[in-house]
């Protein structure tokens, strides 16, 4: 019979050490000594020694049983754990696909044993930052936690979560909030209607309504969420104050500047207050509000609010916001036309992503990258900046293998420059890539499909193609109308552009 070996280590030892397993009450083997021995070694923390014990047990069972044995899985399944720990993540998989293929062929998905080592894996992959392998792992667990723990439990809960998370990262939106509303139940059972963790859960599906356009139910769950985290938290808590940024967020996403510069500007007062003026988290409040008034050109105040949060950040030593802060003064300064000093301060965040580690690093240089795309691409300078979208699309593809929100910006930047240097039929092909990117994440009824639809038909007018072109304007036109009206200045360029199309149509050779 196998059983689930406890110990008391760290916390992701802890994780890890139920996922270990040996045979008790059989007649002792040289390999059954060697995995007895490994999993001794790892309740004394000795790992590296207890992966040589297990590589012995392992070469043992093949010897004796084959390699489709289940005693293989019990060993490659510990071995995997073992590696995981110690971030060997190659030999960590091999070891876990191989114990995941034995068990998936003898055990029915109900089974927890099964179910540990495909946790194993999705843990591996979440390393990794490849969410579609880790959503695969996590949704063939669903089975064996919803009879072991039962369907309202706080287990799946968390897996439901998780599994949401990674359809939102990657594009999925009408799977993600399925497993939102599988969430609510078990919440309100666990923990309440009028809970914080209700709230936290409003504010999830007010993020994924906002996504999906459905704007006046992300207004009614934000709402509540602020509610909720009033009475549970109160106003002076970190958590209403986290709660105030990313509600803020999400009214800036919607154009209701007033009410998210309300919201930041407490967030910011609140973290003041509460963590001090030289703390890091005080240092991104003002780096929010920043942002927020550089969206709207009130360069004054944004520049007055990054030069605070760069005062603080330069009195630590926490590069990662050194370089967001270099990063977004340069979009800044690149607004205004201060291209010497948005290309001194690039260079300032690239010096301080160095200092990171590789992992750590990544997404920071996407953003750093396509901002420095978009600087060259504000001087015309076509060829260097579509270097530098090259550079972030190449760490776009080596982060994850999603085609998310960074991908889908990063094609249309790619698109745009290309069509600078007249290569229309790549700038197209890229447009048509991100217009099936657009539909699988918000479907196409959306402004930025509207604008996709606008830029592609600007593109067949280049390639001769009128009639493809006329029909794509009139969609444009459409789309953008009807999501955001005819007032918003989207709308009055698609017009414009399709005036000028049916302009030069009818004018005489």
């Amino acid at each position: 019979m196998l059983m689930k070996l406890r110990a008391e280590v760290s916390l992701r030892a802890a994780c890890l050490a139920a996922l270990l397993f040996c045979r008790l009450g059989a007649a002792a083997q040289t390999w059954e000594d060697f995995n007895q021995q490994g999993l001794e070694l790892f309740q004394q923390k000795k790992v590296q020694e207890a992966i040589v014990s297990f590589e012995r047990a392992k070469a043992l069972v093949a010897e004796t049983f084959g390699f489709t044995h289940p005693d293989y899985a019990v060993v490659c399944n510990n071995l995997g754990a073992m590696y995981l720990m110690t971030n060997q993540l190659d030999k960590a998989e091999e070891n876990l696909l191989i114990a995941e293929s034995i068990r998936a062929k003898l055990l029915s998905d109900e089974d927890m044993s099964l179910a540990y080592v495909r946790n194993s894996l999705a843990m591996l992959y979440e390393a990794q930052n490849k969410p579609s392998e880790a959503l695969k792992y996590q949704i063939g667990m669903q089975r064996a936690y919803q009879k072991n723990f039962g369907k309202n439990s706080k287990e799946c809960l968390i897996l439901y979560d998780k599994i949401a998370n990674h359809l939102k990262t990657l594009g999925r939106r009408q799977e993600e909030i399925t497993y939102w509303m599988d969430c609510k139940p078990i919440i309100e059972l666990l923990y309440g209607s009028k809970s914080y963790e209700f709230a936290t859960l409003c504010i999830k599906i007010g993020d994924w309504a906002f996504q999906s356009a459905n704007y006046p139910l992300a207004a009614e769950q934000i709402g509540l969420a602020i509610r909720l985290i009033q009475q549970t938290k109160g106003e002076n808590s970190i958590e209403y104050a986290n709660a105030c940024t990313d509600i803020a967020s999400t009214w800036m996403k919607m154009n209701n500047f007033q009410a998210a510069e309300s919201l930041f500007i407490e967030a910011r007062a609140l973290k003041r207050k509460l963590l001090g003026a030289q703390n890091d988290q005080y240092a991104m409040s003002c780096n929010n509000l920043e942002y927020l008034y550089m969206y709207q050109d009130q360069f004054e105040k944004a520049e007055s609010m990054y030069r605070e949060a760069r005062a603080i950040v330069s009195q630590g030593n926490n590069p990662r916001y050194e370089a967001i802060f270099a990063i977004n003064l340069g979009v800044l300064y690149k607004q205004q036309g201060l291209y010497a000093e948005a290309l001194s301060l690039n260079r300032q965040a690239e010096a301080a992503l160095n200092r990171l580690s590789a992992e750590e690093a990544q997404p920071y240089f996407i953003m750093l990258y396509d901002n420095w795309a978009n600087l060259y691409l504000a001087q015309s300078l076509y060829t260097e900046a579509l270097l530098y979208a090259e550079k972030a699309h190449q760490f776009i593809v080596n982060k994850t293998e999603t085609r998310g929100e960074d991908y889908l910006k990063n094609l249309q930047i790619r698109a745009i420059l290309l069509a600078q240097q007249q290569k229309y039929e790549e700038a197209l092909a890229l447009v048509l890539e991100a217009k099936q990117v657009l539909i699988a994440q918000k479907g196409k009824n959306s402004l930025e499909y509207g604008i996709l639809c606008d830029n592609e038909a600007g593109l067949w007018v280049h390639l001769k193609k009128p009639n493809k072109a006329a029909l794509l304007f009139q969609e444009a036109e459409s789309i953008i109308e009807k999501v955001v009206g005819i007032w918003h200045k989207d709308y009055g360029i698609v017009c414009a552009n399709s005036a000028s199309f049916y302009f030069y149509q009818h004018k005489p050779a």
